[in-house]
């Protein structure tokens, strides 16, 4: 369901929230409530149950009104919360992850803006370098997307390496009679959990705060050191006796979208213009340097010009693939492809299927 306008990155009545760069712990005496929105004395308006009072958590975080980040030295007790929304919602995880939650009925986005030069948030939920705003809620009270206990979602599989933002923008203060809801110009008190990297290396780190109507606040800042990215892109292999992009995306049950293929390197030199888009394929990790300007640098090529590529620049281990201006051409027999698909979902079900 379409939204009106495109919030900007900064507050329209007040500047950003401040983060901490030093993560410092809360004191533990000052540690938040983690009560639910009580349902003792609420009542119902469809099938929502509406709380009668002003949940701990709110109030208990509007007093202490500590827009910071925090690190996560012990799981804290509300990380139970965000896993038990994560899984109604279906959502999924990966190398970087944002969750947003808070316990209110008004529309809370969570923003993303990574190291591709992308902006993920509701009207655009997938980038080019595999970020995915996988769950997007309270965009109506519509029963699909409304609930008093939302969970917001922006996730990498794998994750590329650059700067990545995280905000939180208040798009609708969306009220309710008889309620605790009336008041329009309330702060709405909101967590986001950070979490990077995999297995023993995971590293979690807490954002608390409360955002009034219409402003945004700034959670985490930082420079990823990343995996690769995933992406959208879905390498093919060879046909035995070579094909076009359609002809091998049939093949191999994938996607085909016209003028979005590459082939890959194998003459002994290729003439790529200033315009073509490149795309180095990482062929232990299976993850990708994505872009003309970061494959040109990482293969030691000078930029926005057109070069002479030969196999020796590109390193052990990679494969490059070149953006192909025929969408017709036909492929050799022993040549890979790769095709940009429309969703990082259909490129994850078709790398990472564990993932689903």
């Amino acid at each position: 369901m379409p939204k009106r306008k495109v919030p900007s990155s900064k507050s329209a009545s007040a500047p950003p929230s401040r983060i901490s760069k030093r993560l410092n712990p809360k004191p533990a005496s000052s540690a938040p409530s983690t009560t639910e929105p009580t349902n003792d004395t609420g009542t119902t308006q469809g099938s929502v149950v509406l709380p009668a009072s002003a949940n701990d958590l709110a109030q208990e975080l509007i007093a202490n009104s500590r827009d910071q980040a925090v690190a996560d030295e012990d799981p804290p007790p509300y990380e139970a919360v965000v896993q038990e929304r994560l899984e109604r919602e279906h959502c999924r995880n990966g190398e970087v992850q944002a969750t947003l939650i808070w316990n209110d009925c008004a529309d809370l986005d969570l923003h993303a803006y990574c190291s591709c030069g992308a902006h993920i948030y509701f009207a655009n939920r997938e980038c080019i370098c595999g970020g995915w705003l996988d769950r997007d809620m309270n965009r109506s009270v519509d029963p699909a997307d409304f609930s008093l206990s939302p969970v917001e979602n922006i996730f990498w599989a794998s994750a590329p390496s650059g700067d990545f933002k995280i905000t939180v923008h208040n798009f609708c203060n969306r009220t309710m009679p008889d309620t605790v809801f009336t008041d329009a110009q309330r702060r709405v008190p909101f967590r986001v959990k950070l979490k990077r990297g995999f297995g023993n290396s995971v590293k979690t780190i807490w954002f608390e705060g409360t955002v009034g109507p219409y402003e945004t606040v700034e959670c985490f800042s930082w420079i990823n050191e990343g995996s690769g990215a995933l992406g959208r892109m879905v390498v093919l292999n060879p046909l035995p006796n070579g094909g076009t992009f359609e002809e091998m995306c049939a093949a191999q049950r994938v996607t085909y979208q016209r003028g979005q293929g590459y082939y890959a390197l194998v003459r002994k030199v290729e003439d790529v213009s200033a315009k073509k888009d490149m795309m180095l394929l990482n062929l232990a990790s299976d993850t990708f340097t994505i872009g003309a300007d970061a494959c040109r640098s990482r293969l030691g090529l000078p930029l926005n010009t057109a070069v002479k590529v030969k196999p020796e620049n590109v390193p052990d281990g990679h494969r490059l693939f070149i953006q192909s201006t025929s969408h017709n051409r036909k492929l050799p027999p022993g040549v890979h492809a790769l095709m940009m698909v429309p969703t990082v979902e259909e490129a994850l079900r078709f790398r990472r299927p564990r993932i689903f």
